[in-house]
């Protein structure tokens, strides 16, 4: 009885320390994958950290790091036509301003004059909200 109990004890035994030696191996495997799948994706994160350096046409964001542990994306500041008119010393006239004869202004609109200096020109056959330049 004793013998058989034994050998009873020692197949259980067995049986555990295989379902054990399994259960090491597949968590050992599961490591090795998920340090695989890691690699892979630090390897992308290089890839697209190099891409958004590089890319110049990415407007509305700034990339603010120098490293992947560093790396912030930071939403541009886009200035108002105001602040880029303060920038260059000059603000834009209210509709309500009067013009005078003689007076100088700057054309901001966009095009071929943008930039230019000019002279307020008050004549008899331009409308009253207009100014001839």
């Amino acid at each position: 009885r004793e013998k058989q109990a034994a050998e009873v004890a020692t197949k259980a035994a067995e049986a555990y320390r295989d379902d054990s030696l399994r259960c090491r191996n597949a968590m050992v495997s599961l490591a090795k994958a998920y340090e695989q799948h890691f690699s892979r994706l630090e390897r992308r994160l290089e890839v697209l950290y190099d891409e958004l350096q590089n890319d110049e046409s990415s407007d509305a964001f700034e990339v603010v790091g120098e490293s992947l542990k560093e790396i912030r994306l930071v939403k541009k500041k886009v200035k108002s036509q105001e602040e880029l008119l303060s920038e260059r010393g000059l603000k834009r006239v209210p509709e309500s301003y009067e013009f005078t004869d003689g007076e100088t202004v700057i054309i901001i609109a966009e095009g071929e004059w943008e930039g230019e200096s000019a002279t307020v020109s008050l004549d008899s056959l331009i409308a009253k909200d207009e100014v001839s330049v």
